[in-house]
């Protein structure tokens, strides 16, 4: 189990700064060399920026948390299926936006049972953010395998109820939490995403109550340009909480 982070930022991320010091790609992720959570337009961007151009192609399905054009983009889905990454794992809601893509094999997500994705067992809890899809619920993930566990959270404020009560009985190796608003306070993207005293609240409920395994790992990523400093400034608030900052390229060995 590993976990790669192809991108970091939230929407707000301008393409054009692409090249420049601390920019960050749309927030995606790629579990094990084979789950790829949320095909946004920056993903072929990462690996053209890192030399890892055969890196999707080993991809063996796509799990999609909401429809946001950040997260789910239809010219990166039709080139995945071209090169015949098909298996896509989307919230009954999102179908209809992908039924003009060509040689795509379409799969609901249910909430709350684990299914078998490439040798993966992944469940799916529901996520608190909202999106312009009526009846749409944004979803956060479940990876697990060989007995090592990750829970993937981006965009979403808290951890919702009745998430966390099938969460909690389980124990993980890495959780990942959304970090958007940095020290922002007063931001109506509040009810839908984290600031980093939220994250902080979260990370030390999850240590109390034992959610989360000895020497197992917190880690922040979707974070608002607007919102963060330098990569090392964020490292430095979250430190004295046990909280890494994650950043594009980076890779943790579960």
């Amino acid at each position: 189990m590993d976990i790669e982070f192809l991108g970091t930022g939230a929407s707000d991320w301008d393409v054009s700064l692409r090249g420049t010091s601390g920019y960050r790609r749309f927030s995606s992720a790629l579990i094990g060399g084979r789950l790829l959570i949320d095909p946004g337009p920056h993903i072929f961007g990462f690996t053209e920026d890192f030399n890892c151009a055969g890196l999707l192609e080993n991809a063996g399905a796509v799990i999609v948390t909401h429809s946001h054009g950040d997260h789910l983009d239809l010219k990166s889905v039709s080139r995945l299926c071209s090169e015949g990454v098909n298996k896509i794992y989307c919230e009954e809601h999102v179908v209809p936006m992908l039924s003009d893509v060509k040689n795509i094999d379409i799969h609901i997500m249910p909430l709350f049972e684990k299914i078998d994705i490439c040798g993966f067992g992944v469940t799916a809890v529901p996520a608190n953010h909202g999106t312009e899809i009526c009846g749409e619920q944004a979803v956060h993930y479940i990876a697990e395998k060989d007995g090592k566990r990750i829970f993937y959270g981006c965009d979403g404020a808290w951890i919702r109820r009745d998430a966390w009560y099938y969460m909690r009985n389980y124990a993980y190796d890495l959780f990942v939490l959304d970090g958007t608003l940095g020290d922002d306070y007063g931001d109506y993207r509040i009810f839908e995403h984290n600031n980093l005293r939220m994250a902080e609240i979260i990370a030390e409920t999850i240590k109390n109550t034992g959610v989360l395994k000895d020497g197992g790992k917190i880690i922040l990523s979707h974070f608002a340009h607007g919102c963060h400093g330098t990569q090392a400034e964020l490292e430095k608030r979250l430190a004295p909480f046990g909280i890494s900052a994650a950043y594009d390229g980076m890779r943790i060995d579960i």
